[in-house]
């Protein structure tokens, strides 16, 4: 998902880079701070919700709510990026 805002990002020529728009976020929270640090702070909260993510597909994986498979693993890919761009995040 990252990867694809990037791309879009650059082809549009506006910023849909999700930890740089988590930065501009963060930037408001933390008013003052260096550029680096909004940005590593941006890429942290990224990374965090990948993290989150990937422990809820986990949990539903180890409870046998719904299976691993590569069609299981697009459908809920699909579902948290759109609740990443219902979000904002």
């Amino acid at each position: 998902m990252t990867a694809f805002s990037y791309l879009v990002a650059g082809s549009k020529e506006k910023n849909f880079r999700e930890p740089e728009l988590l930065a501009d976020l963060e930037k408001k929270m933390l008013p003052g701070e260096a550029k680096k640090i909004v940005l590593a702070a941006g890429w942290a909260t990224h990374f965090t919700i990948r993290v989150f993510w990937a422990g809820f597909y986990k949990f539903l994986w180890q409870k046998n709510i719904i299976e691993p498979t590569v069609g299981n693993g697009l459908i809920l890919g699909g579902l948290s990026g759109l609740t990443g761009i219902a979000t904002g995040t």
